[in-house]
């Protein structure tokens, strides 16, 4: 066992041919083999500046072999035709059994019903019955109460103008509260007004706060698409169609920033007094540094002729094109809470995603809808 120091942790690894691409908490440093088989530090490159958390290699014309995959035979699509048609039929028969239960315990429930309203209807003649009897009661004592009553209005009459001179009173007294309180709902209101026109004041502020990231997002997706045509540029200009598919390296890093570098060649020179001089620059070109999240970038991952990138605090995933290494569009806003740690292509038709939230699920993307051919 052996090992290298690089002076700095270590957080990401890329095998690339001869070299080795690692990403460190001070951006992104290559190895090279030597003639003995060991591997020393070839260069460290400048494009980030704080720790690189992921690598990816994309090499150009990779997802038109995708398009070029021979579909189906024909022999599949019967069988999974008639394993269809089987499974079909089968839940037809299950559908029709039920219906028919269904029928028999709808007749038996009406039945029921029936014998049940008979016996209410009985059961209301009988209660009828007594109620006839119990009303006749009902009126001796009502006319031996209304007797009572005559006696006892004549007793309260003396002191039913007692109580009058008691309750205008008491009108009185409640009359001077209702003014009291009157007087604090006022206030109340003055207050509620007072706050409200607090409370809008807030809101204005917060939709210029908003409005100023949208314009500032904007800006930095104008640049990213500047720096992609630039890049392009000289992509076409330097390529040929008889030289090989162009090897590029994606870079995500900590400072919210996506780097994309061409290898040019696979022999190499290297200046460490002056970086890359006008004529040592065989391996390496960077073509471009991608901006848009709002925090740390986290994961890279291709997805046909598009790249994923993860991460930030905005709970989004960026989608890149890998030839122009323009914006394409964002995913995830109402799909992931926290942070997007982790993204893979499970097969050519879905793309699978994970983060840090606590509904400890993977969202599945279906690429047809995401990405029309």
């Amino acid at each position: 066992m052996r090992k290298i120091d690089l002076g700095y942790p270590v957080l990401c690894l890329l095998s690339v041919k001869k070299h080795l691409w690692v990403g460190t908490s001070n951006g992104v440093k290559i190895l090279t083999t030597t003639k003995t088989g060991q591997y020393k530090l070839f260069a460290s490159l400048l494009g980030h500046t704080k720790a690189v958390k992921d690598i990816l290699l994309c090499t150009e014309g990779e997802e038109e072999e995708e398009k070029t995959s021979a579909p189906a035979t024909a022999k599949e699509k019967k069988t999974t035709k008639t394993k269809k048609d089987k499974r079909k039929e089968k839940e037809k028969e299950k559908a029709k059994a039920k219906s028919k239960e269904k029928e028999k315990a709808n007749s038996k429930e009406k039945a029921e019903k029936a014998s049940k309203e008979k016996d209410k209807a009985k059961s209301k003649e009988k209660e009828s019955e007594k109620d006839k009897a119990g009303s006749k009661e009902k009126e001796a004592e009502k006319e031996k109460a209304k007797s009572k009553e005559k006696e006892t209005e004549k007793e309260k009459a003396g002191s039913k103008e007692k109580e009058a001179e008691k309750e205008k009173a008491k009108s009185k007294e409640k009359e001077t509260e209702k003014e009291k309180a009157g007087s604090k709902e006022k206030e109340a209101e003055k207050e509620k007004a007072k706050s409200k026109e607090k409370e809008t004041e807030k809101e204005k502020e917060k939709e210029k706060e908003k409005e100023e990231e949208k314009k500032n997002l904007s800006q930095e997706k104008e640049d990213n698409n500047k720096n992609a045509t630039e890049g392009s540029e000289e992509v076409t200009k330097e390529t040929e169609p008889s030289k090989p598919r162009e090897i590029r390296i994606w870079t995500a890093s900590d400072d919210q920033t996506i780097c994309v570098w061409r290898i040019n060649s696979d022999r190499h020179r290297w200046q460490q007094s002056s970086g890359f001089g006008s004529k040592e620059r065989d391996y390496v070109t960077h073509l471009a540094t991608l901006k848009g999240h709002g925090g740390r970038v986290l994961c890279l991952h291709r997805v046909g002729a598009q790249v994923w990138s993860g991460g930030s605090f905005d709970n989004l995933i960026f989608l890149w094109d890998t030839h122009s290494l323009s914006y394409v569009g964002e995913l995830g806003a109402t799909h992931h809470s926290d942070i997007v740690r982790a993204v893979v292509q499970v097969n050519k038709n879905s793309v699978w995603t994970g983060s840090l939230d606590a509904a400890h699920a993977i969202t599945v993307w279906k690429r047809k809808i995401l990405l029309p051919e």
